[in-house]
């Protein structure tokens, strides 16, 4: 706090920063934008509005720095949080290895720097996004006995995938998702913007697949891909991505976990980003679903997304035309 001047004359400087002060917006403005630049350079401090000492909570933070208050949606398991097992490390090396892949698709022509912590981000919120679909399986009745889902740090390395990304389907997923949005910026920077995403989401995916080993029985099965994996998409009706209550759990989860949030960004604006991102990856792992189609023994297995509510509407259709015939 600055001082007022002596003889009980206010102090100008100080009445810039009472609340309700006309240069308060301003303030603010020069404050996320320094925060903006502590989170760009990984810097382990940010820059708070300091509060009166009785108006600090009980329990606090150190001072000058906040953090946001636990999820209001979904409480964490914290075996399932982001970065239980990935460090932001790790993370952060993998978009590097990505962003120099022979394979990447377009420029978003923004800083180094930008491009790093947008991708970084998005990495975050498909790992939340697997994760969050391993939980769903945890305690999962199995006749009579709860199903137990433990995560563990194995001790492998990543495997990279050899596929090259279609440029025409990361265009295709782009385009989808600007059909759903108003623009960020413009239609050609979002354009821009949603296609490195989808690359980066469609990179990762691979790349997971790559890794993937399951071991049961003394055998080890691992799964091998193709270009074709990826130009089987149709028109079918999707239905998770346009799910709002689903998309906007899932940002609220993130919004709360104290390990994926950006202190430095308006949860306004964090919650936006991470809606984006999200419903691209639902509307990825959904197409793949939709056209998955398992082959085990002489037998074919296709598997749906249906969304429950429709269902049931469904079937009270078909029951009351039953009953009138």
């Amino acid at each position: 706090t600055v001082p007022s001047g002596g003889g009980g004359i206010p102090n100008p400087l100080a009445q810039l920063f009472e609340p309700g002060s006309p240069a308060t917006p301003v303030l603010e403005g020069v404050r996320g934008s320094l925060n903006l630049g502590l989170e760009l350079v990984n810097a382990p401090v940010r820059i708070a509005k300091s509060k009166p000492p009785e108006a600090a909570s009980p329990g606090g933070t150190a001072a000058g720095i906040q953090r946001r208050p636990e999820s209001r949606v979904i409480r964490h398991e914290p075996e399932f949080r982001v970065t239980t097992l990935v460090s932001m490390h790790e993370i952060y090396g993998y978009v590097e290895e990505v962003l120099r892949h022979p394979s990447r698709v377009g420029q978003t022509r923004l800083p180094h720097s930008w491009e790093r912590g947008i991708f970084a981000l998005t990495v975050k919120v498909v790992i939340h996004v697997l994760n969050w679909t391993i939980r769903q399986v945890n305690h999962l009745d199995f006749g009579g006995y709860k199903l137990h889902v433990r995560q563990v740090r194995a001790d492998v390395k990543l495997h990279r995938s050899a596929i090259d990304i279609d440029e025409k389907l990361v265009n295709l997923v782009a385009n989808q998702v600007i059909a759903t949005h108003d623009p960020l910026v413009s239609v050609s920077f979002d354009r821009a913007l949603y296609s490195q995403l989808s690359y980066v989401v469609f990179r990762l995916f691979a790349d997971i697949v790559a890794s993937f080993r399951l071991r049961s029985l003394g055998v080890s099965i691992t799964m091998n891909m193709d270009r074709d994996v990826f130009l089987k998409l149709t028109d079918k009706e999707l239905h998770l991505a346009k799910d709002q209550e689903l998309v906007r759990a899932l940002a609220g989860d993130l919004l709360g976990d104290k390990d994926v949030n950006l202190v430095w960004l308006p949860d306004i604006l964090e919650e936006r980003i991470y809606i984006v991102a999200i419903r691209l990856c639902l509307h990825i792992i959904e197409t793949w679903v939709a056209e998955l189609s398992i082959q085990v023994f002489g037998t074919s297995i296709d598997i749906r997304v249906f969304r429950e509510k429709l269902q049931q509407e469904s079937a009270k259709e078909a029951v009351a035309g039953e009953a009138g015939k």
